[in-house]
């Protein structure tokens, strides 16, 4: 779960480097792409609410709840090879916040749900650890240099879209097997 969630990680970080010169390369002018960053956060904000409502409902199990949203990310980096427009860049960018925001907010839940609350503190000490090493410090060159360089304006496609797809989609692999491996020890 852990080697999922990191893998998770890094590609949230993505976006955040290369989504500015991305949506100027299109044609967007670089005083409206600032608030491409700001309608991700805006979407995360509204994601982590409605993801702790959601955790909370017998209905609802914060595994799902994760394994779809981070599915549902996937797509997104690929639909940008077709937006040229800002509220295009905007409508993705604020889905982009909306889906991680659950994530992020369905972790301290899911970590309950399945190891108790008594393990919460050693789970989530190795996840913030993880997390950590999958920072934003280390992930964007590493994005930049499968795209062949770091400084490259913008990224070429469809390198950038495919290595922040792949690495939540490898992510989702390693939670199913994960989960596979903890349902056969019950």
């Amino acid at each position: 779960m852990v080697v999922a969630d990191g893998l998770s990680v890094m590609a949230l970080y993505i976006p955040y480097s290369y989504l500015q010169p991305v949506a100027q390369a299109a044609g967007v002018s670089p005083q409206l792409t600032t608030l491409l960053i700001s309608a991700i956060g805006g979407g995360s904000v509204s994601g982590r609410l409605l993801s702790g409502w959601m955790s909370d409902q017998p209905w609802c199990h914060p595994l799902y709840l994760t394994r779809a949203v981070v599915t549902m990310s996937c797509i997104l980096p690929f639909l940008l090879s077709w937006v040229d427009h800002l509220w295009m860049f905007a409508g993705l960018s604020l889905l982009f916040g909306f889906l991680t925001g659950q994530w992020i907010a369905a972790t301290s839940p899911l970590l309950v749900s399945l190891l108790g609350i008594d393990q919460l503190s050693q789970a989530f000490g190795l996840l913030t650890f993880v997390r950590g090493v999958a920072s934003p410090d280390l992930t964007p060159p590493y994005a930049g240099i499968a795209c062949g360089t770091v400084t490259v304006n913008p990224p070429p496609w469809p390198v950038l879209p495919l290595w922040r797809g792949v690495l939540p989609f490898c992510s989702g692999g390693c939670l199913l097997v994960w989960l596979c491996l903890f349902l056969s020890r019950k």
